[in-house]
């Protein structure tokens, strides 16, 4: 009776390569942007002084988290006693419905002939605009002839006193939030008035914000579908199978794990010396 062959430990190697390769190349259908978010509205005032005085956000745009789009609104003109008056609204927003790494949201938001606090602040015109997608969120601000001294593309947060002890400006206002494998998005508005319990009252008034998002577990990584971007490991001949180096997780791209397969297949490895060596991609 013929005892059956042993397969050769060299086809035993090559069995394991190509599961280990096969494991790797096999990223999840969703390590994408998978949804995505946008607005943008004109102005919105909450200012309590002798009387209460709300208004907005008007006009008004949300995006689905499909995508899709454009959608507009606009306005002819907004007023608020004593405290806001306006020329023209205008507020658009529209995403992408195809899901891949550079799905992109995107918003804007612009008003015309701007007045807050009957001169206090003034500007011809404000408008912002703003991106999100899997490499993250971009914002920016045009203001054009403000009387507070501002250039026509202020840096993110820049701010200027009221007269009269009326509060503050912010040009720009930027609010950020960054979560690698989950989320990123972006807030801004043109003008943020904070009054501080003068003659106008206290409170907030708020000129052309436009909002961005994008989400899923490929937001702020390499984009290269969830498989990473990590040092390559390569398991020599022979060894236990400890190498494949991890690319670490961050805003570099790397990520989360990768890399970690060259373990596994070196373990499947006879401890008698193979000739050449196999290198895997985390």
């Amino acid at each position: 009776m013929r005892t059956p062959r042993k397969p050769a430990l060299p086809a035993l190697a090559a069995v394991a390569v190509a599961t280990a390769a096969a494991a790797i190349s096999a990223s999840p259908a969703n390590a994408d942007v998978t949804s995505v978010g946008g607005g943008a509205y004109g102005e919105r005032v909450s200012v309590n002084s002798v009387a209460s005085a709300r208004s907005g956000p008007r006009p008004s745009v949300s995006l689905p988290a499909t995508g899709g789009g454009p959608y507009s609104a606009n306005l002819a003109a907004a007023s608020v006693t004593g405290l806001l008056s306006t020329g023209v609204l205008t507020v658009t927003t529209r995403g992408d419905r195809v899901v891949s790494h550079l799905r992109t949201a995107t918003s804007s938001a612009t008003v015309n002939n701007v007045n807050v606090g009957a001169g206090a602040a003034r500007a011809t015109s404000v408008r912002t605009t703003c991106s999100s997608n899997g490499t993250g969120s971009t914002g920016a601000t045009t203001i054009v002839g403000s009387n507070l001294g501002v250039s026509s593309s202020p840096s993110a947060n820049t701010v200027r006193r009221l007269p009269n002890g009326l509060g503050s400006v912010t040009f720009n206002e930027q609010i950020r939030t960054n979560v690698v494998g989950r989320t990123t998005s972006i807030t801004v508005n043109a003008m943020h008035v904070r009054l501080d319990g003068g003659a106008l009252g206290s409170g907030d008034i708020i000129l052309g914000q436009s909002r961005c998002s994008a989400n899923g577990p490929d937001v702020l990584t390499s984009g290269s579908g969830g498989t990473g971007s990590g040092s390559t490991g390569t398991a020599s001949a022979g060894s236990s199978g400890s190498a494949g180096a991890s690319g670490s997780a961050g805003t570099s791209g790397s990520a989360p794990g990768s890399g970690s397969t060259g373990a596994g297949v070196g373990a499947a490895r006879a401890a008698t010396p193979l000739p050449g060596t196999a290198s895997f991609t985390g």
